[in-house]
């Protein structure tokens, strides 16, 4: 199996994991704000850790650094204007049932991103980071089965949500792949995917006020910050 259809399988299981999870929600539920704690505290850290300082060391030699940190500043900034734009509109101007629709829709999106740079990342990244990636994107996508469940139960979605988010992951990780994109076009699409990713994690992945684990959190952070700096030899 070619190396280079990895990210492809991998995003497979996880459009499959949704649909499965979605299943057996109501039996998960109870585990909702571990499997976000641990997973937001998986994926700060890869970022911060692993993913951030690769991006620069390895963008640096196509692109200044400032352009990087700018890309980054960009799709966390302009993600966060278009989605309260959006639902501000909506919700002034949509009835209940389409309203519904437009948040599947951003989860749509959001799992489509999730896939994209499923592959973006396994381009750079060394093989063992697309792996422990995959944990937390996963644990992700079974917290975000429930979330999906009230949505279908409030508006009354059916199938055509659980089709488009099923798939989107999958999809987004196609489309990641059949892209040829120049060095300095995919850095920056990189860093604008990862302000996109920042921006998700600190506005779904973390619970709010008092809800959450932050013991959980925080140890999950503790613990694939220590393997990444232990595996580049900083520790």
């Amino acid at each position: 199996m070619p190396l280079s259809f990895t990210p492809l399988i991998l995003a497979f299981i996880l459009s499959l994991v949704y649909v499965v999870s979605y299943r057996i929600s109501d039996s998960i539920e109870k585990y909702h704000e571990y499997i976000l704690s641990i997973g937001s505290g998986m994926l700060l850290a890869i970022i911060f850790v692993e993913v951030l300082p690769e991006l620069i060391e390895e963008g640096n030699k196509f692109l200044s650094s400032d352009i990087i940190a700018l890309s980054i500043l960009i799709g966390f900034t302009s993600y966060h204007l278009i989605e309260k734009y959006t639902y501000k509109h909506s919700k002034r101007t949509l009835e209940t049932t389409r309203i519904g629709y437009l948040h599947v829709g951003g989860f749509f999106i959001d799992n489509f991103l999730e896939g994209f740079v499923l592959v973006l990342i396994f381009s750079i990244a060394t093989n063992y980071l697309i792996y422990i990636l995959f944990i937390p994107l996963l644990l992700g996508d079974i917290a975000a089965s429930t979330t999906l469940r009230h949505i279908n139960d409030k508006f009354k979605l059916g199938k055509i949500g659980i089709i488009l988010l099923s798939s989107s992951i999958f999809l987004g990780a196609v489309v990641g792949s059949l892209l040829r994109l120049n060095e300095k076009t995919f850095y920056i699409t990189l860093g604008i995917l990862t302000g996109i990713f920042i921006y998700f994690i600190t506005r779904d992945e973390i619970p709010r006020g008092r809800k959450g684990k932050p013991l959980a959190f925080l140890i999950a952070l503790i613990i694939i910050s220590t393997i990444f700096l232990v595996i580049k030899g900083v520790i």
